[in-house]
């Protein structure tokens, strides 16, 4: 059910279900990510504690909604970005006979195609 994993230091398989997971010391949710995801989030998670000069407990709460807020506006644009992209990668489908006019086309076509998942 996992795929199989070597500690590299170590030689030694590891517990898949170890990787990339850890329980957020705040909220209690479990965190799934990779590693340099887990850096960043960490990194913007601190910026956004540290600009918020938070003290109490109610004000670390309502900093870690923003945080976890902006992350997923951050993220979910990457993705929707991503997206067009995929469908940009294939210019021959459209053909206007300009570049700017091809994007755009290639962006609606994808926006058609992917509606339900954007």
């Amino acid at each position: 059910m996992f795929a199989e994993a070597i500690d590299l230091t170590t030689n030694t398989k590891r517990d898949p279900r170890a990787f990339n997971a850890y329980r957020h010391g705040l909220t209690g949710q479990v965190l799934i990510m990779m590693p340099a995801d887990e850096l960043a989030y960490t990194k913007h998670c601190q910026e956004v504690f540290a600009s918020f000069a938070v003290g109490g407990d109610i004000e670390k709460k309502l900093a870690q909604l923003i945080a976890d807020d902006q992350w997923r506006l951050f993220r979910s644009t990457a993705i929707d970005l991503s997206g067009f992209s995929i469908g940009m990668a294939d210019p021959d489908k459209i053909h206007a006979n300009h570049p700017e006019i091809d994007a755009a086309l290639a962006q609606a076509a994808v926006w058609a195609s992917e509606a339900k998942n954007l």
